[in-house]
């Protein structure tokens, strides 16, 4: 059987069973690959987010760090300070 496209008795495509079979499995296996594209792209995406996030939550970390050592500094000044003040008071009690 042929299914024939005719406009003023023009034909423009004729096409056998066989044919449109082999035209829509191209076509499923087109949409099949777009489709695995899209999820392949939606994944690498998700991926990239993720990443940022850690990246994120790294530098806070990080900067959450800097800022407990630089009290711990402040800490160790002021304590040597304060020794250093109760050093020279105890000499000069000498």
């Amino acid at each position: 059987m042929f299914a024939a496209v005719v406009v003023s008795t023009t034909i423009i495509a004729v096409e056998t069973p066989r044919q449109e079979g082999h035209r829509r499995e191209a076509e499923q296996k087109r949409q099949e690959a777009e489709r695995k594209r899209q999820e392949a792209e939606r994944k690498r995406q998700e991926a990239e987010q993720k990443h940022q996030e850690a990246e994120r939550k790294r530098q806070e970390a990080h900067a959450a760090m800097m800022k407990i050592q630089e009290e711990i500094l402040l800490r160790v000044r002021e304590l040597a300070k304060a020794v250093a003040e109760l050093k020279i008071t105890h000499d000069s009690r000498l």
